[in-house]
Protein backbone atom coordinates (compact mmCIF):
# COMPACT_ATOMS: atom_id res chain seq x y z
CA UNK A 1 0.00 0.00 0.00
CA UNK A 2 3.35 2.09 0.04
CA UNK A 3 2.93 2.93 -3.50
CA UNK A 4 -0.57 3.80 -3.45
CA UNK A 5 -0.14 6.99 -1.12
CA UNK A 6 1.55 9.34 -3.16
CA UNK A 7 -0.92 8.25 -6.08
CA UNK A 8 -3.75 9.68 -3.61
CA UNK A 9 -2.19 13.14 -3.21
CA UNK A 10 -3.72 14.41 -5.75
CA UNK A 11 -6.90 14.03 -3.58
CA UNK A 12 -5.56 16.96 -1.64
CA UNK A 13 -5.86 19.90 -3.56
CA UNK A 14 -9.36 18.30 -5.06
CA UNK A 15 -10.87 18.50 -1.18
CA UNK A 16 -10.02 22.09 -1.24
CA UNK A 17 -10.90 23.76 -4.71
CA UNK A 18 -13.63 21.17 -5.94
CA UNK A 19 -16.08 22.25 -3.32
CA UNK A 20 -16.12 25.85 -4.74
CA UNK A 21 -15.91 24.34 -8.06
CA UNK A 22 -18.94 22.26 -7.74
CA UNK A 23 -20.78 24.45 -6.20
CA UNK A 24 -20.41 27.21 -9.14
CA UNK A 25 -21.39 24.68 -11.52
CA UNK A 26 -24.69 23.78 -9.82
CA UNK A 27 -25.80 27.13 -11.30
CA UNK A 28 -25.21 26.06 -14.84
CA UNK A 29 -22.67 26.58 -17.19
CA UNK A 30 -24.14 30.01 -17.96
CA UNK A 31 -24.63 30.95 -14.09
CA UNK A 32 -20.95 29.76 -13.26
CA UNK A 33 -19.38 31.57 -16.16
CA UNK A 34 -21.08 34.84 -15.27
CA UNK A 35 -19.07 34.35 -12.30
CA UNK A 36 -16.05 34.23 -14.02
CA UNK A 37 -15.21 30.46 -13.86
CA UNK A 38 -14.09 28.96 -17.29
CA UNK A 39 -15.92 25.83 -17.30
CA UNK A 40 -14.29 23.68 -19.82
CA UNK A 41 -11.46 23.42 -18.16
CA UNK A 42 -12.32 23.42 -14.59
CA UNK A 43 -14.83 20.46 -15.80
CA UNK A 44 -11.83 18.44 -17.71
CA UNK A 45 -9.73 18.91 -14.27
CA UNK A 46 -11.62 17.49 -12.12
CA UNK A 47 -12.72 15.02 -14.88
CA UNK A 48 -8.45 14.15 -15.02
CA UNK A 49 -8.42 13.95 -11.58
CA UNK A 50 -11.54 11.70 -10.42
CA UNK A 51 -10.41 9.41 -13.26
CA UNK A 52 -6.64 9.56 -11.67
CA UNK A 53 -8.03 8.02 -7.94
CA UNK A 54 -10.57 6.01 -9.37
CA UNK A 55 -8.22 3.92 -11.62
CA UNK A 56 -5.57 4.19 -8.10
CA UNK A 57 -7.98 2.93 -6.42
CA UNK A 58 -9.28 -0.19 -8.58
CA UNK A 59 -5.91 -1.08 -8.89
CA UNK A 60 -5.40 -1.03 -5.41
CA UNK A 61 -8.16 -3.06 -4.40
CA UNK A 62 -9.58 -4.80 -7.75
CA UNK A 63 -12.97 -4.37 -10.09
CA UNK A 64 -15.01 -4.99 -7.17
CA UNK A 65 -15.03 -2.37 -4.99
CA UNK A 66 -15.22 -0.28 -8.28
CA UNK A 67 -18.54 -1.99 -8.41
CA UNK A 68 -19.52 -1.48 -5.39
CA UNK A 69 -19.37 2.27 -6.08
CA UNK A 70 -20.73 2.59 -9.30
CA UNK A 71 -23.89 0.29 -8.88
CA UNK A 72 -26.02 2.88 -6.29
CA UNK A 73 -25.46 5.36 -8.82
CA UNK A 74 -26.70 3.29 -11.62
CA UNK A 75 -29.50 2.48 -9.70
CA UNK A 76 -30.22 6.19 -8.74
CA UNK A 77 -30.20 7.02 -12.39
CA UNK A 78 -32.58 4.50 -13.49
CA UNK A 79 -35.28 5.50 -11.12
CA UNK A 80 -34.93 4.16 -7.49
CA UNK A 81 -35.49 7.11 -5.02
CA UNK A 82 -36.49 5.63 -1.86
CA UNK A 83 -33.59 4.03 0.58
CA UNK A 84 -35.15 0.88 0.15
CA UNK A 85 -35.70 0.78 -3.40
CA UNK A 86 -31.60 1.48 -3.52
CA UNK A 87 -30.92 -1.03 -1.42
CA UNK A 88 -32.33 -3.96 -3.27
CA UNK A 89 -31.68 -2.51 -6.79
CA UNK A 90 -27.90 -1.32 -6.21
CA UNK A 91 -27.51 -5.32 -4.76
CA UNK A 92 -29.32 -6.43 -7.48
CA UNK A 93 -27.34 -4.22 -10.10
CA UNK A 94 -23.92 -5.20 -8.24
CA UNK A 95 -24.44 -8.64 -8.58
CA UNK A 96 -25.32 -8.11 -12.36
CA UNK A 97 -22.54 -6.05 -12.76
CA UNK A 98 -19.91 -8.31 -11.12
CA UNK A 99 -21.75 -11.22 -13.47
CA UNK A 100 -21.11 -9.69 -16.66
CA UNK A 101 -17.40 -8.80 -15.74
CA UNK A 102 -16.19 -11.75 -14.82
CA UNK A 103 -18.29 -13.85 -17.25
CA UNK A 104 -17.30 -12.04 -20.44
CA UNK A 105 -15.11 -13.35 -22.71
CA UNK A 106 -11.68 -12.41 -23.12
Amino acid sequence: MGWLAPKLLIALPILVFAPRLLQLLKLGQQGAGARGLSVTPALLILFAATLWLVSASVTAVGIISFIGLIAPNITRLCGARTAKDQLWFSTIMGALLLLLLTCSPG
